[in-house]
């Protein structure tokens, strides 16, 4: 590949959360032919990366104020995730029913709710899963 179709290739993975909505699929398939990816089964890996995180629903559970979840904030806005942001007022205690202490028993924030009922705490630990699943682009150095 030369250097034009690597800027296509990363525009076209960057693009990845656009296509997760639906909205640019046959911009996507488009693309994938008229650089030959069809052929190198590159386009239809993006399109399985696409189907696979499509009804991927998760929740951040937030207090606005706290520097962790901003961190998480962040780190989710640069990598252009959509997330479903729940604000949790602690100093009203919206954070001591067992509902959400089920979920995290320290009633902690940030609190990050797989679509699958898993739920991770600690805005590290979160960081790392969000890298992990969403690598383009690369922002933390993971272990091998």
């Amino acid at each position: 590949m030369d250097f034009s179709t690597n800027i296509l290739v990363m525009k076209a993975i960057t693009g990845v959360t656009n296509l997760l909505r639906g909205e640019r699929r046959q911009e996507m398939d488009a693309l994938g032919k008229r650089v030959g990816f069809i052929e190198s089964n590159l386009a239809q890996h993006v399109l399985f990366l696409v189907n696979t995180f499509e009804d991927t629903i998760l929740k951040l559970y937030d207090l606005p104020a706290s520097p962790n979840t901003r961190r998480v904030r962040i780190f989710i806005a640069e990598k252009n995730i959509e997330i479903e942001m729940v604000p949790i007022d602690m100093m009203s205690g919206e954070n001591k029913p067992e509902e959400y202490l089920a979920k995290n028993p320290l009633g902690r924030m940030p609190l990050l709710k797989l679509d699958d009922g898993t739920c991770i705490a600690e805005s590290i630990a979160i960081c790392r899963y969000l890298e992990n699943e969403f690598q383009i682009p690369h922002f933390l150095e993971l272990p091998v």
